[in-house]
């Protein structure tokens, strides 16, 4: 009797890929196959399953509702072979794996990221480290999703597992000949009805409410995802920011900061769904992210 077709790791490796690559060709770019193994891959999948997962007329393919409910067992699935894989050879020290960071903007991906990762690669190199990255709250939904297993949050974060790993602080962004660059810090009601540009990423929303809740109403002009693109303007006189410290570069020319007064400190942290469940790969960076932990920055001038 024939034995009906069976579902593999490799098969769901490459279903999960292609869910968030968006497409046959990037998915096999990012597992390094070509283009017809993935698609091969994927229909042999459907035939184990019985269904259709991907909705071929449209390009690029799109899941089904069926995929979209597979997708998170699928994560789980692969995170506990890795998981396996890498105690099996932990006995003999972390040598390889995979691990799968989400990072959210400036803050994370240029202020803390390097020098962790520079370090975690000195002390395994066999170890692949992926790192993704998107905005706070969706770091926070791909951890949920296992889409990583470790990600950066802002505290508090009551629903993971969490090591506080920096301080920062929020700071006013002014063009450096501006009336209030003469302070030595400002307070936010100060802002109101100042020619503004605000941020619109992962935290313009707090910056928003601690804004409001300070009573201060600035006109806002500019709406920006990227930090750099909102320094251009204050730059050149367009208004002034807010931002954390830690998205910013050290110093910028025509550009000063200024501390935000009263102060609200911003914590940053690694976050797992339960630490005691880490891989090996995992836990290694963790324990060495603790261990570097930065201190709050100072505010430049």
């Amino acid at each position: 009797m024939t034995q009906p077709p069976q579902m593999t790791l490799g098969q769901l490796d490459l279903f999960v890929a292609l869910v968030e690559a968006g497409g046959f060709t990037a998915a096999g770019a990012r597992l390094g196959i070509s283009q017809s193994a993935v698609s091969h891959a994927i229909k042999a999948l459907e035939q184990a399953l019985g269904t259709v997962l991907f909705d071929r007329r449209q390009s690029p393919p799109v899941p089904t509702a069926g995929a979209l409910r597979l997708l998170p067992h699928a994560r789980a699935m692969l995170s506990s072979a890795e998981a396996i894989r890498q105690e099996v050879q932990a006995e003999q020290g972390l040598k390889s794996g995979l691990l799968r960071i989400g990072s959210f903007g400036p803050s994370s991906s240029l202020c803390l990221l390097p020098r962790l990762l520079r370090a975690f690669a000195l002390r395994h190199p066999g170890v692949e480290v992926r790192v993704d990255e998107e905005a706070d709250g969706v770091i926070a939904q791909w951890l949920v999703d296992r889409r990583v297993e470790l990600g950066f949050v802002t505290l508090p974060e009551d629903r993971f597992d969490t090591v506080h790993i920096a301080s920062d602080e929020y700071v006013v962004v002014l063009p450096e000949r501006h009336p209030l660059s003469a302070e030595a810090a400002i307070r936010a009601k100060q802002l109101d009805g100042q020619p503004f540009i605000a941020s619109a990423a992962g935290c313009g929303d707090e910056i928003a409410h601690i804004l409001a809740q300070a009573g201060a109403r600035p006109l806002e002009l500019f709406r920006l995802p990227q930090v750099l693109s909102v320094l251009g303007l204050v730059q050149q006189g367009l208004g002034v920011s807010v931002s954390v410290r830690m998205a910013l570069p050290d110093a910028w020319p025509g550009v000063t900061y200024r501390p935000l007064r009263p102060a609200v400190p911003r914590r940053v942290a690694l976050a797992m769904l339960d630490r005691d469940k880490l891989s090996p790969a995992a836990q290694a960076f963790l324990k060495m992210a603790s261990a570097e932990a930065l201190p709050q920055r100072a505010t430049a001038a």
